[in-house]
């Protein structure tokens, strides 16, 4: 059962929304979304890392694209966040 969203944080550029990341109640992340251009440059990372000075305990979802997961191995790599859960959606 998805999770409902409980915050979701912005990433702006001159007043426009290049990307953002929403969080359930348990922190676990529901949704990662970075306009094309601006994908590659750190910014859903810096969305993670707001997330977490913010108290709200971001989690990699056990459910990630391909992208998706990709960024989950790579912040992790750098020391970011926790190991992310196993990857449930190579499993279809």
């Amino acid at each position: 059962m998805p999770t409902a969203t409980s915050h979701e944080l912005s990433a702006l550029h001159n007043k426009t929304e290049i990307g953002f990341i929403q969080l359930g109640h348990s922190g676990e992340i529901n949704h990662v979304e970075v306009e094309p251009e601006w994908q590659r440059k750190g910014i859903a990372t810096r969305l993670w890392l707001e997330a977490e000075k913010q108290g709200l305990n971001p989690e990699h979802s056990s459910i990630r694209s391909q992208e998706g997961d990709a960024w989950a191995q790579g912040i992790y790599k750098k020391g970011i966040g926790h190991e992310p859960p196993p990857n449930e959606a190579d499993d279809e």
